[in-house]
């Protein structure tokens, strides 16, 4: 079920980001970079079912404010940390970096998918 489909999802991502580190044309990182969407797209829509189970109805529009807004924190967090690794490191360095965070939020899914259910 649901949570196969966002194992999946982190591990296409993962795929991607070993991709990135590897493409060398333009038209490549086209391709790529739409695997990297279609990763998203099975992880987000799941992520959300998820939540959804643990809203409580009469303050859903407060906790998806929250889920939501902490999310784009994390991801401008994210994407700062990546900035500041590039000042120090090469590209393969941050998609390497990616690539194991990927594998390691698929993993932490599927250890912990009687959680999910």
């Amino acid at each position: 079920g649901k949570v196969w489909y966002l194992v999946a999802g982190y591990l296409l991502s993962a795929l991607s980001s070993a991709l990135f580190a590897l493409a060398s044309t333009p038209w490549m990182l086209y391709v790529v970079q739409f695997i990297r969407g279609l990763s998203w797209a099975m992880i987000s829509p799941v992520w959300d079912s998820f939540f959804t189970l643990y809203v409580d109805r009469k303050r859903a529009t407060v906790e998806w404010g929250y889920y939501e807004g902490g999310w784009s924190i994390a991801m401008g967090l994210g994407s700062a940390a990546g900035g500041i690794l590039l000042a120090f490191a090469p590209f393969h360095v941050l998609f390497t970096l990616s690539f194991f965070l990927n594998v390691l939020a698929a993993l932490a899914v599927f250890l912990y998918r009687r959680e999910f259910l």
